[in-house]
């Protein structure tokens, strides 16, 4: 499996736009036209501030592996890499219709604190976790 996350999403967007940006935007020119509208909701995505602390971005697991604990322990581990870099904040944005997400991020210690829709027409969750130890 794999998890990816980011302490600071705007300069990962900011970053990836001016490093990879115009050779990304070449490459997919016609995509990027065609869904300009959720181009533009997710580079939105990050400059509200409705989570706080470091952002859980995605993360996958095998098939093969599913069911053994894997999930758990790519969070348990993202969040102890936020508590090692000293903060004590995380959030996630998850599809409100991934059950099987949300449960994975309640049993690591996420709440669910809003109900929205990042893409027009699909509810997502944005789920907080607070470190118990400053």
């Amino acid at each position: 499996g794999f998890l990816s996350g980011s302490t600071d999403v705007a300069a990962l967007y900011r970053a990836f736009l001016w490093r990879d940006g115009p050779a990304a935007a070449l490459a997919c020119s016609f995509r990027l036209l065609r869904s300009w509208r959720r181009v533009i909701e997710t580079l939105r995505h990050g400059t509200g501030g409705a989570g706080k602390g470091a952002e859980l971005l995605a993360m996958a697991v095998d098939p093969a592996a599913r069911g053994r604990g894997a999930g758990t322990f790519l969070v348990e581990e993202f969040l102890s890499e936020i508590r090692r870099r000293r903060q004590n904040a995380a959030h996630v944005v998850v599809a409100g219709g991934n059950g099987t997400a949300v449960a994975l991020y309640r049993r690591t210690g996420f709440e669910m604190v809003d109900r929205f829709e990042l893409h027009a027409g699909t509810e997502s969750l944005l789920m907080q976790w607070v470190s118990t130890n400053p």
